[in-house]
């Protein structure tokens, strides 16, 4: 049995594009992101390929994200399950404050170390832990599926950089060494899920030039 866990980060927020931190916050996605995502959405319906299970953090851009991308294809579409472990890092007494305003010395340990933490917030590893605890659920939850099994998740950048790490049985230290671009699509494959996964593709952003991120499908 093959298993592929598909990453997708949510689109452009108006936060993002002001530089400003949104951790437990939320903001609409811009224009240019509901229009990128759009595309996506239309790579996806072209994949062909069945997905059987399809998760969201709760927060607002990533479920505004979710239904773009499940429009098209609804019927064909398992229930949206919410996972409170999908939410993004928390930045505690910095949200909603601009990346400029931190401290250069602060935000080169938040961006570099692990075990830096928000004031009053998280830090990448906390993230990973709990990344760590879906992938626990997500194992109980496809135990009985006997065909492959396609996984999507629709989440936030910081998340999805952990969750990268997670799947791989790297160190939290590796999702500090990689970034997770606004709808980019990244794939993972494995026969065993509790062995490390494989990386099939990160950070692809064919669908904003005409391609197909979900394609080919993955045969391992």
């Amino acid at each position: 049995m093959l298993f592929e866990i598909i990453l997708i980060r949510h689109a452009e927020t108006e936060y993002n594009r002001a530089g400003r931190i949104q951790g437990g916050l939320d903001s609409p996605l811009t224009p240019e992101g509901r229009e990128e995502t759009r595309r996506l959405a239309q790579a996806l319906a072209g994949s062909g390929g069945r997905i059987q299970r399809w998760f969201a953090s709760p927060q607002g851009r990533a479920r505004e994200t979710s239904a773009i991308l499940r429009a098209p294809v609804e019927d064909e579409l398992p229930g949206e399950k919410l996972h409170g472990d999908l939410v993004e890092i928390r930045c505690g007494a910095y949200e909603g404050v601009l990346h400029s305003e931190i401290p250069a010395a602060e935000t080169l340990a938040l961006r570099t170390s692990p075990d830096a933490r928000y004031p009053d917030g998280e830090s990448a590893r906390d993230v990973y832990r709990r990344c760590e605890r879906f992938l626990e659920y997500l194992r109980q939850d496809l135990v009985d599926e006997r065909e492959l099994a396609r996984v999507v998740i629709v989440s936030h950048g910081n998340l999805l950089r952990c969750m990268g790490a997670a799947l791989l049985q790297q160190p939290a230290e590796l999702a500090m060494r990689w970034k997770k671009d606004n709808t980019a699509v990244s794939r993972f494959v494995t026969r065993d899920l509790h062995a490390p996964m494989r990386l099939y593709r990160w950070n692809d952003l064919a669908h904003l030039s005409g391609g197909n991120p979900f394609l080919p499908p993955v045969d391992d």
